[in-house]
Formats: C-alpha cells, sequence, structure tokens
C-alpha cells in the first residue's frame, strides 16, 4: 500500500513579494526606471512554498523552520493554519526572511532581499522536533539561511537510514555537507547549482559519498528536463509536456516537492533504476505545470495524470507492451481514473459511441477511456460465419476516433487476462446487459472496479444494421 503518512519538511522559509507595475518614464536624478506601482501580491516561499506544494500534492506535513515575530512571520503562520494540513513547528528568529521581486509588465526590473541567518543555538530546538517526527520522510529546503546544519541532519539520517530523503541543496554546498548515512537518499538541483559546485559529471558527485548509499543527482535543465545520475547508470529525461510559462519563481520547491511525490507514491517498494526516469519525469511535470501562466496549484495531481497519459493517446495496439503498462501503473498510482469498454465493437453504431460517452463521464476531463476489443478471430468465433464486419484494424480506428484514448487488442474471446493487467475503475457495458450475468462483474470487484451499464438505445445492433434492419423504435 503506498505511504500516507506525513512528510517532515526542514528548511529556511521567506515570503515572497512581488509589485506589479508599469515603467513609463526613466528618473531625471538617475538613469533607473520609475515603476508605477499597481499591486504586491505575497507567496509563500522557501521550505513553505515546499510544504505548500507537497499539501496540492495530497500530502500532510510537519514544517520545521525558523520565522520572526513580524507582519511577514504573521502572515506565514496565518496562512498555515489556514490549510488545515500542515503542522508548523517554528523557531522565533530575528525577522522573517523577504525576497521582494518588482515586475513590469513581464519584465523582473528588480529584487530586493531581506535575509535573516538563524543563530548556531538554534538546534537546540530543532533536534528535538526532528527526533519526534524521526519516523517520516524528510525533504531538505536549503537556502543557506542557518536552519539546516550538518550536526542536525546527521543526528536525523542516522536515526532510520532506510526512509527516503530528498535534499534541495543551498547554492554551492556539496553532497558532504548533508549526509553520508542515510541509505536512499535524492539531492536535487538546478544546472546552476550544480556548476557552482565544480563537477563536470554528476557521477563526480555521488562519488563522494559512501560506497554502501544508494544516491541518486538529479540536475534540472529549464524547458529541456533533467539529467539524472547513480552509481551506474546517467540519463537525460525530456518534458513530455510544456507548458508557457508564467515565472520560474517556485520552480525548484514545486520539483523537490514532485520528487518527493513520486517517491512516495511507490514507497516501501525497494526502487531500481528502471523506477529513476519515470520518477523524474513525474516530477518535472509538476514543475513544469506549477509555473505555467494558467497554473491552478491545486490541479498539479492532474497535470501529472495529463503528462503519463499524453504517451498513451491515440493508440491501437495488439495486447499489453511492457512500456504500456508501466504507464497505466503510473497514472493508476497518481490517481487517474480508467474506464473501459469491451467488447467485440464490430459495425460499430450509436449504441458503442453511447458507451464511449458514458465512459468518458466516469473517467472525467483527465481520465482514461480505453477499449478492449477481440481480435477478428474472437469476433468470428463468438459470433459466427461473416464477421467481423470490419477488421481490428478498422474498429481500432473508429474507436480512436470516437473519442476513446487507447484501443488493446485481445486474441480469442476472453478479456479477463487483459482486464486484470489494466486493472480499470469502471467496466462499461452496454445497457441491454443484466448486471449480475456480467461475466466480468466479480473479477473487475477485486480491485475494488465497478460495472456500469451505459443508457440503452433500443432496438441498435450491428447485425441488424448490417442487414438493412434498424428498428425505428
Amino acid at each position: 500500500m503506498p505511504y500516507d503518512g506525513p512528510v517532515v519538511v526542514l528548511g529556511d522559509s521567506m515570503v515572497d513579494k512581488i509589485t506589479f507595475g508599469s515603467v513609463t518614464r526613466v528618473s531625471p536624478e538617475r538613469p533607473i526606471p520609475i515603476l508605477n506601482k499597481d499591486k504586491t501580491e505575497w507567496y509563500p516561499g522557501g521550505a513553505a512554498n515546499t510544504a505548500l506544494n507537497l499539501l496540492h500534492l495530497g500530502h500532510k506535513v510537519f514544517l520545521i523552520t525558523a520565522l520572526g515575530e513580524d507582519e511577514e512571520g504573521e502572515y506565514l503562520q496565518s496562512w498555515v493554519e489556514k490549510t488545515g494540513a500542515i503542522i508548523l513547528h517554528n523557531y522565533v528568529s530575528e525577522y522573517t526572511t523577504v525576497k521582494h521581486r518588482y515586475i513590469a509588465g513581464r519584465q523582473h526590473i528588480m529584487r530586493v532581499d531581506r535575509d535573516c541567518i538563524v543563530p548556531e543555538g538554534a538546534r537546540d530546538y530543532f533536534l528535538p522536533q526532528l527526533n519526534e517526527l524521526r519516523e517520516y520522510p524528510i525533504l531538505v529546503s536549503d537556502y543557506k539561511k542557518g536552519v539546516v546544519t550538518p550536526q542536525i541532519l546527521d543526528n536525523r539520517m542516522g536515526v532510520v537510514p532506510e526512509r527516503p530523503i530528498v535534499i534541495d541543496p543551498g547554492l554551492g554546498r556539496d553532497a558532504l555537507y548533508y549526509t553520508n548515512k542515510c541509505k536512499d537518499i535524492w539531492f536535487k538541483m538546478n544546472s546552476r547549482e550544480f556548476q557552482e559546485l565544480g563537477y563536470r559529471y554528476g557521477c563526480q558527485f555521488v562519488g563522494k559519498l559512501s560506497s554502501k548509499l544508494n544516491p541518486v543527482l538529479i540536475v534540472t535543465e529549464g524547458d529541456r528536463g533533467a539529467t539524472f545520475w547513480t552509481r551506474s547508470i546517467s540519463s537525460q529525461i525530456p518534458i513530455v509536456k510544456k507548458y508557457a510559462v508564467d515565472d520560474t519563481t517556485g520552480a525548484g520547491d514545486a520539483a523537490a516537492a514532485g520528487l518527493m511525490s513520486a517517491i512516495l507514491r511507490r514507497y516501501p517498494k525497494t526502487l531500481t533504476n528502471k523506477d529513476i526516469p519515470e520518477i523524474v519525469q513525474e516530477m518535472l511535470a509538476v514543475a513544469s505545470y506549477r509555473v505555467s501562466v494558467d497554473a491552478v496549484p491545486s490541479n498539479m495531481i492532474y497535470a501529472v495524470q495529463d503528462s503519463i497519459s499524453s504517451s498513451l493517446l491515440g493508440h491501437a495496439c495488439v495486447g499489453l507492451s511492457d512500456d504500456i503498462a508501466q504507464s497505466l501503473s503510473a497514472f493508476r498510482r497518481w490517481g487517474g481514473k480508467i474506464a473501459v469498454v469491451s467488447g467485440c465493437l464490430d459495425g460499430f453504431h450509436i449504441g458503442h459511441l453511447g458507451c464511449v460517452r458514458y465512459a468518458r463521464d466516469l473517467a472525467g476531463n483527465h481520465g482514461l477511456v480505453i477499449a478492449t476489443i477481440n481480435d477478428d478471430d474472437g469476433v468470428r468465433e463468438l459470433k459466427g460465419p461473416g464477421r467481423p464486419y470490419m477488421d481490428r484494424t478498422s474498429r481500432g480506428l473508429i474507436l480512436l476516433n470516437a473519442g476513446v484514448d487507447l484501443v488493446l487488442i485481445f486474441p480469442g474471446t476472453c478479456n479477463f487476462d487483459i482486464l486484470r493487467a489494466v486493472k480499470p475503475d469502471y467496466l462499461v457495458k452496454g445497457g441491454d446487459y443484466v448486471l449480475d450475468r456480467v461475466k466480468e462483474l466479480e473479477l473487475v470487484k477485486e480491485w475494488g472496479g465497478k460495472v456500469e451499464l451505459a443508457p440503452m438505445w433500443k432496438g441498435v445492433h450491428s447485425t441488424d444494421l448490417f442487414k438493412g434492419g434498424l428498428d425505428e423504435t
């Protein structure tokens, strides 16, 4: 069963302020633009933004951080209380870190920062909090403001070393700053942060850690995607579904949250090198959507579902390949709904179209509608000589054009094996069936699925249509 417990986010929180306006003139005092202010908006930043993204991805969060007793600190505390699913463990610092950006149109013209560096004595506060939450996975969001120190991490990572840990490292901090203990450790950084460390290849980075560990380094590369390294393999992973970018602020926080979420959806399974490309692709889907023009944070899970399903759309396949099976498994892991229309579907008519439309309603806009159809020999065995009216290729193409996302063709007369592999949430049959007599009913119930009967079109049957005998009732 997938992990459904909380995630600990340890790191530096801040408030991201953005002042929007327009520039129509240059200052007469100095050659600098004058921004005519329109509005100023506040957003959680840093570790707080990472926690927010995890919340939108369906996780409960413990946020261990430092905030000041000031207006910005009160804003973040109030925001945490409103979420209802983030528990704040706060060290009271001198003031709250702020990044204030000034934007004219779509052009950044200036940023003003106010940094608060947490004193070393703060670890006496953080260590008991971490020990109390030691059983949970941890995401480290390090902006080098003092919350994250080697002493704190060594204490935490030595307790439950098998728990997954994701580290979003501070600029210029190398692997050994963070750990040489935790077995499954994932580093996520952008290309600038990686270049700052002076490495040419990621294997040099992971090679610094103990040979007893299984580190993964992921370097994000903007719209080119990301490259990952382990001790034995590396690969460049593209973004499957690209969006028009609004503002890249917070992309790293979203990527870190997406990475942790993708790992936990497979936990406690022991991950292998085969899992990593899929995990990185899901991380990229979260990050690329989060910074898009039309991003709605609560829709991030749908963005991952769309990214996964995009590789399946428009295909008609004989059997179920390993690649399709893996994609369907990932789609279900992210909560995607699957509705299957199954049968011969020979001589496609309005009744069949009604089943497809009904399946779409059940699956929803982000779900998958799959048709599993008998091959030609299977249709002939079920329907008799002279069938099928249309060969499997024609039936598949018609179904794809009728709104089906994926067509899977199975041999013979029994669809049980392919249904076991797909595990649909809904199996849609025609309205002329009696529910208790649907042969797949008990099978679909095994994984919690349902058999649904589509509204019936009376007198519509392929045999009658092709004989020219359609009822007018």
